[in-house]
């Protein structure tokens, strides 16, 4: 079934601790739990829901910096996905997800591979810019 992908609870807390402040439809209450609703954003405990696509959309035009999920093929183990990070202005390479806990595999799908190199970015490669 094909539906949003909405960043998980950790994300979303990373996202705001460096800016995110889009209104979102959805939240996280500071306990985790998730909200899909028409909701706006009153307090400091409220954390922003965003999907996937809108958090890479903020880091490409907040930070300049381009997510793209890659395909790993492997003949050997099989086929998964990772994260490849590149500054926008002059394309500089910036760093990759690790690929799973096999660096040989990658993540099953494209949504995974995504989700951890948003938390990437927001955790390690957002300190050198």
């Amino acid at each position: 079934m094909i539906k949003e992908q909405y960043v998980n609870f950790e994300t979303a807390k990373l996202l705001k601790e460096k800016g995110f402040d889009i209104f979102t439809k959805t939240r996280y209450d500071d306990d985790g739990t998730f909200h899909h609703e028409g909701y706006y954003l009153t307090g400091d405990r409220d954390i922003s829901a965003p999907t996937q696509a809108m958090a890479m959309q903020w880091i490409r035009e907040i930070h300049g910096v381009h997510i793209s999920i890659k395909l790993a093929v492997n003949p050997i183990t099989r086929t998964g996905f990772y994260a490849e990070m590149n500054r926008i202005e002059d394309g500089k390479w910036l760093g990759m997800t690790t690929m799973g806990e096999n660096p040989n595999v990658g993540y099953d799908t494209p949504e995974e591979a995504a989700e951890k190199g948003i938390g990437f970015f927001l955790q390690d490669i957002i300190r050198r810019l």
